[in-house]
């Protein structure tokens, strides 16, 4: 190799000239790369969009590859959206197939004092009893139970015999549910003291007994009358009487007696009758009970359904009495 710069001749390979120290180069033409000695480059395959994309030539080519290219992402993130939504989907139908809310119950609902009034109104022929040529029939709402929803109480007075014959009805959901009535005989209304519209509640602390008592005075002639008094309560649905006591006057003079469970009378003493009348008043506190009868000269049966609607709602809603005097003990 000539030194460029001294021009000796030196040995190839050394690099650098061994007379001068000059850096030798070497031959560009000897040192260039021969492209047909380097090894094949691997060959893949082409798919038929982007061979399509390379073929393509001219004006707008570039444009059009490019829309094919969006093209493509847009459907495949459309293809996932519709996969997800079909999920999301199939997800909130299962949970809609699992969960049923429970079909509508009658026993859901609550109805008014209108509805319950004018299902009575509707079946006034299940309830209201005879009126008596010399007397008359009635019927007022009184909660037997307490438990918030007033019962219905139909009676009807003979003035003749004297005989109170009384029903009691729930009227719960519209449906109307007859309530057995402690009687003498099966198969007929049960007779009872006189129920006047003088109607009281009375509560016992010492027993816890709620009682509702009614009282009247029947006149018979200048020197003849009766009066009554008693109480009835429900226990166990059922309807019983209890404490009825009776002054007589005849002819001038008095006469005390009390009727039993089995309407045996007993009779006593004024001394003794006034005694066990005390006791009562003792026994109980006055809960200042409200509630309006429905009555009228004529047969309740013969009223007319507007009149009769409107008196039935005036009494179902004035039932009230003064709930202080239960605290007592």
């Amino acid at each position: 190799m000539i030194c460029p710069k001294c021009g000796c001749e030196n040995i190839e390979g050394t690099g650098v000239c061994s007379f001068c120290g000059e850096l030798l180069l070497k031959d560009k033409q000897a040192e260039s790369f021969v492209w047909s000695e380097l090894p094949p480059m691997p060959v893949f395959p082409v798919s038929s969009g982007e061979k399509q994309d390379e073929e393509e030539t001219g004006k707008g080519g570039t444009f059009r590859r490019r829309i094919r290219r969006y093209i493509r992402k847009t459907g495949i993130f459309v293809l996932e959206a519709c996969i997800l939504a079909g999920v999301v989907y199939a997800v909130v139908a299962w949970k809609g197939h699992q969960y049923q809310p429970p079909p509508p119950s009658a026993d859901n609902i609550v109805y008014s004092s209108d509805d319950i009034v004018m299902m009575l109104v509707k079946q006034r022929e299940q309830w209201i009893l005879d009126k008596p040529e010399e007397g008359y029939n009635a019927c007022c709402f009184l909660d037997l139970d307490f438990d918030g929803s007033p019962e219905l109480i139909s009676i009807s007075y003979d003035k003749e015999s004297q005989i109170t014959l009384l029903e009691a009805y729930r009227v719960r959901s519209c449906k109307l549910e007859k309530i057995s009535v402690d009687q003498w005989e099966e198969e007929k209304p049960a007779e009872f003291f006189d129920i006047s519209q003088q109607i009281t509640l009375y509560y016992a602390p010492d027993t816890k007994e709620m009682l509702y008592f009614s009282g009247d005075t029947a006149i018979l002639s200048d020197t003849e009358s009766k009066h009554y008094v008693g109480s009835f309560y429900m226990q166990e649905n059922r309807v019983f009487r209890k404490n009825y006591f009776c002054r007589e006057l005849k002819d001038g003079s008095y006469s005390y007696y009390s009727y039993d469970e089995e309407r045996t009378a007993a009779i006593m003493s004024g001394q003794e009758y006034r005694r066990q009348q005390n006791e009562l008043v003792g026994r109980f506190v006055n809960l200042h009970l409200y509630c309006e009868w429905v009555t009228s000269k004529d047969d309740l049966k013969e009223l007319s359904n507007h009149k009769l609607a409107a008196l039935l709602l005036r009494s179902y809603d004035s039932f009230s009495y003064d709930t202080s005097g239960l605290a007592l003990q």
